[in-house]
């Protein structure tokens, strides 16, 4: 962007397939196939002195489960899971002082 400074665009995609968290494969212990695609946009002042930054994390918005818990008969075999966290955007602004 010459005297306007530099701006650095940056997307990340990652899909995961289905995942059985058992040998048995059982539908209780399925955790489905998602994808998710984070976005960011950073500019920097030619004199390096400003970076502004906006962000998208989760676009679509998809959740997926990262990991299922199975508990044995003292937790009455519940299961427990851990999930992606939902869509979160923002906005970055750094000044450095010289």
């Amino acid at each position: 962007m010459g005297d306007s400074g530099n701006l650095d665009l940056l997307a990340n995609y990652s899909y995961i397939s289905d995942v059985y968290f058992s040998a048995f494969q059982t539908d209780l212990d399925l955790a489905p196939a998602y994808d998710r695609l984070d976005l960011r946009a950073t500019w920097t002042s030619a004199d390096q002195q400003w970076v502004v930054s906006g962000f998208v994390n989760n676009v679509f918005d998809e959740i997926g489960i990262r990991q299922i818990i199975r508990g044995g008969n003292v937790e009455s075999y519940r299961r427990t899971a851990q999930v992606t966290e939902p869509r979160l955007w923002g906005v970055e602004l750094s000044y450095r002082l010289n």
